[in-house]
């Protein structure tokens, strides 16, 4: 995967972690049916009850989904570099797509005709998508940094 590809990539799973960052925004403000609604249903009786709990966690993800977003746009060379670039988009990557791991059990119970709302098994999609792109970006980078060195990333034999 050429730098350009790479680029992209990390664009995709940039805009991808930008609009979950928003989406999470958007349930904090809506507050109990958005949070059953996408799954966290636990959160909806404190949020009834006006506790500010729900809307501080999930604000707090928004912000780490947002703080993801800005190390794909700093892979992707549009957004100041971040700390631990190439690190930071290899765990991203890696912890999204674990969490769309859980895709496969969710399409097996959909097609067992259980109690799995559809919508779940698209979130996971979205995911391991988001994931995917995240580790692509991150490997364009790491041959892109090989590249750097010299030698594309060889070591010349005498």
């Amino acid at each position: 995967m050429g730098l350009r590809a790479a680029r992209w990539s990390l664009l995709v799973a940039g805009a991808s972690s930008a609009g979950i960052a928003v989406l999470h925004v958007c349930i904090a403000l809506v507050g109990p049916t958005a949070y059953t609604y996408f799954g966290a249903a636990d959160l909806a009786p404190s949020a009834r009850a006006g506790s500010p709990v729900p809307a501080v966690i999930t604000i707090g993800l928004a912000i780490v989904f947002g703080l993801w977003a800005w190390y794909a746009f700093g892979g992707a060379r549009i957004a100041r570099k971040p700390p631990l670039l190439t690190v930071g988009i290899w765990v991203i990557g890696a912890i999204y797509v674990l969490r769309g791991a859980m895709l496969l059990p969710e399409l097996l119970s959909l097609g067992r005709g259980g109690g799995t709302p559809p919508r779940f098994a698209m979130f996971s999609f979205v995911s391991l998508a988001t994931g995917i792109a995240y580790l692509l970006g991150a490997l364009g980078l790491r041959r892109q940094r090989s590249d750097d060195r010299g030698f594309g990333g060889r070591v010349p034999t005498r």
